[in-house]
């Protein structure tokens, strides 16, 4: 059974996987680019967000959208 580590634990499993890094990687002036290889899974949940987002109504659409309703 699984049990759900505590906030602490959890903050030190972070911290000691951030501190895991190469320097390169986390420095903040000029970083290297990390390379982080996704599953064909998510890369469908990638592409969908992607998509959905592209198909979204952006505000100047709608501003266009209602502005040549009203000037019609």
């Amino acid at each position: 059974m699984y049990t759900n580590p505590s906030l602490e634990e959890k903050r030190s499993y972070c911290e000691r996987e951030v501190n895991s890094l190469y320097l390169e990687v986390t420095r903040i002036v000029k970083p290297s680019e990390y390379y982080v290889d996704l599953s064909e899974e998510l890369k469908k949940v990638k592409q969908d967000l992607i998509n959905k987002h592209k198909n979204m109504d952006t505000p100047k659409k709608l501003v266009k959208s209602n502005l040549s309703r009203i000037s019609n």
